[in-house]
């Protein structure tokens, strides 16, 4: 949003904190009494804001108080005045929250095959598009990754110092190995409308020690519904790449 800069910047910047403060409690179902630090925590709590964007409200809160209760000068201008970045800084937050784009919307479309512990290596292979979420009988089992693969190859007995595998062998060995036995346990789902701050405060919380090796979105993000989109490291740093521009 472009800053005026023939207008004291303390008004907008109060109108911008208003409107979040506004929004979170609603979100929330907040009562009077919640202060706007503890919805900010809530907030952060169940992924509607990023860990930085928390941090930046909570000290935006201390601004806002020496605007609100300062001194002003003898034009009824407040004597503190927010910075140029620090104004656009909290529309932007506002704007994000208010009117948020999904993750699916940044990334972009995506056609998702979903594989079975019958799969073959063969069909892997020429798949070649990387992520393999695996179902059994409508059930969620794991995501494989290329990587996984690799791993598992790499423990594989060896003829002459050569490994080799039968492409008509199916994954299911590689299902009840030990490689896939901390990706089994670390996908999160989400659902089809998460925002990107959602989806990089997943991707970035540790489940049991262990940092998810992907998130899958899907309608409405319970673990039998078929995915929409597979979301691994790499697309976010394309979520943060983005967002730092929006």
């Amino acid at each position: 949003m472009d800053v005026d800069l023939n207008h004291h910047r303390a008004f907008p910047f109060l109108a911008a904190f208003n409107d979040i403060e506004r929004h979170l409690r609603h979100r929330l179902s907040a009562r009077h009494s919640d202060s706007f630090s503890r919805m900010v925590r809530d907030a952060e709590r169940i992924r509607i804001l990023g860990s930085q964007e928390a941090e930046t409200l909570l000290e935006y809160a201390e601004l806002r108080n020496a605007i609100s209760h300062g001194e002003y000068d003898e034009s009824f201008q407040p004597i503190a005045e927010p910075n140029v970045d620090t104004l656009r800084r909290i529309e932007k937050i506002r704007d994000q929250l208010l009117h948020p784009a999904t993750a699916l919307q940044v990334l972009g479309g995506q056609r998702v095959e979903t594989y079975s512990p019958s799969t073959t290596f063969g069909e892997l292979l020429r798949a070649r598009h990387g992520k393999y979420p695996v179902y059994s009988e409508g059930s969620f089992i794991t995501v494989v990754q290329d990587q996984d693969v690799v791993r598992w190859i790499a423990t594989r007995p060896r003829t002459d110092s050569l490994i080799t595998i039968d492409t008509n062998d199916t994954i299911d060995e590689l299902l009840r190995s030990e490689v896939m036995a901390i990706s089994r346990k670390s996908c999160v789902f989400l659902g089809r409308n998460a925002t990107p701050t959602a989806v990089i405060t997943a991707m970035t919380t540790p489940l049991d020690g262990h940092l998810p090796s992907a998130i899958i979105i899907n309608e409405s993000g319970k673990p039998h519904q078929k995915p929409l989109r597979i979301v691994t490291g790499s697309d976010v740093a394309l979520l943060v790449e983005k967002l730092s521009r929006a």
